[in-house]
């Protein structure tokens, strides 16, 4: 299940096609196949895992978020794999429509930031911005379970905001939220580097060059 090396996520293929081939009546097999596509995924078997996504949706399974959980990655593979943009938008919509209400809600936030960046892609920045401050709501009303979505919910929504002119200020806000959810990194950080870029652009369109300097520096 946790697939920390290659040999492990050899194994754990050759385990669900076991189960595949020998158990094809087990009643949660949609969960099965929806294991064997992550594993594609990694593999980069991308049309492999699309077909295996969409034979999960239409098998049994025990796991009540299944169906939002395969939407989920068909949306990722819209999205980053075959640039379907308004596709990975449907995807992710009925994601968020089949997650159950009584499930972590934790993981949608997720989805709600995959959201925004999609619609800031097809230049929709306001509709984008209103998506990861979603994102950002539910990663909070979800507690310590939502640490790690709402720092990248929290980046997100700076680099949209950065593209609508007059959003300065929200800009500053995200982002120095971002840098108090997050640990300072211990050395070279191309995300550190960017976010800082971003706020120094901002602090100068503000009237505060001193603070823009800082932000450069850093």
């Amino acid at each position: 299940m946790g697939f920390t090396d290659r040999h492990d996520t050899e194994n754990a293929l050759n385990a669900y096609e076991r189960i595949l081939n020998r158990f094809p009546a087990y009643a949660n097999i949609g969960w099965v196949k929806y294991q064997k596509a992550r594993i594609l995924l990694t593999e980069n078997r991308v049309s492999e895992a699309a077909s295996c996504l969409h034979e999960a949706l239409n098998s049994t399974s025990q796991v009540q978020s299944l169906t939002a959980y395969c939407y989920e990655r068909l949306g990722f593979i819209a999205f980053y794999e075959t640039r379907d943009l308004p596709g990975a938008l449907a995807f992710l919509d009925q994601a968020v429509a089949h997650y159950p209400p009584d499930e972590m809600r934790a993981w949608l936030t997720q989805v709600l930031t995959l959201r925004a960046r999609i619609l800031r892609e097809m230049n929709n920045f306001d509709m984008a911005l209103e998506a990861a401050s979603l994102a950002i709501q539910n990663a909070t009303a979800s507690g310590s379970d939502g640490k790690l979505g709402l720092a990248d919910a929290l980046l997100t929504a700076g680099e949209i905001a950065c593209q609508i002119e007059g959003r300065e200020r929200e800009v500053i806000l995200y982002l120095q939220q971002f840098l108090q959810s997050t640990r300072k990194p211990l050395g070279i950080d191309v995300t550190y580097s960017r976010v800082y870029e971003m706020l120094g652009d901002a602090y100068m369109k503000t009237g505060s060059p001193q603070t823009a300097v800082s932000a450069y520096l850093n």
